[in-house]
């Protein structure tokens, strides 16, 4: 079990106010973005059919929180799997840069911020020997996620720097429409 030093209940306390941050704060910025993609949704218009949209986004989050904490108490050995597919948040972001063909949609400074700031709690674990958990320091494991998300942030700056569409294939991009096709003479009436 976790063991009462003094650190623990810093830990604890830092760990209560960041759930509590992101249930409110960051929740409701998804909701944010959820309604922004969705710019028919007004005040009158927010009818059944929105409600049960967003109630299948929620059920989606805390159902995912609710089977995440179920696999890391009951099935232990899974957590390492479970921290890899944790910490492949900037996927989604590089999928949708593609799709979308999004031009600079994070600046630099955001991503290698986001991506450092993030890597420093499992960081602290599997690398410090000397953590509050006393958890067996596993270098392997701290270079491999070191590697897995510095990937993912190399990607997303290629995509700010080349084009959200420079790691693809050609014969993979969809045809882009000519805004500037040229004029012919037969369709212009120059009366």
């Amino acid at each position: 079990g976790i063991m009462v030093e003094p650190l623990f209940n810093a830990f604890a306390t830092a760990a209560f106010f960041e759930f509590v941050i992101f249930s409110i704060f960051e929740i409701r910025y998804v909701l944010v973005i959820w309604k922004a993609q969705r710019p028919n949704i007004t005040g009158d218009t927010f009818n059944a059919s929105f409600r049960r949209e967003l109630g299948v986004l929620y059920l989606g989050f805390y159902g995912s929180l609710l089977v995440g904490s179920f696999v890391v108490v009951a099935m232990p050995s899974l957590i390492h799997t479970l921290v890899f597919l944790l910490f492949s948040y900037w996927i989604p972001q590089i999928v949708n840069n593609a799709i979308s063909d999004t031009r600079k949609p994070l600046h630099p400074h955001y991503i290698i911020g986001m991506s450092i700031t993030r890597l420093a709690i499992p960081l602290y674990f599997y690398a410090c020997p000397y953590n509050f958990a006393h958890i067996e320091p596993r270098p392997l494991i701290a270079s491999c996620l070191t590697v897995y998300v510095v990937i993912q942030a190399t990607l997303l700056l290629l995509q700010h720097r080349y084009g959200s569409r420079c790691f693809l294939l050609a014969r993979w991009l969809p045809e882009k429409y000519n805004y500037y096709r040229p004029l012919l003479r037969s369709n212009v009436n120059l009366e």
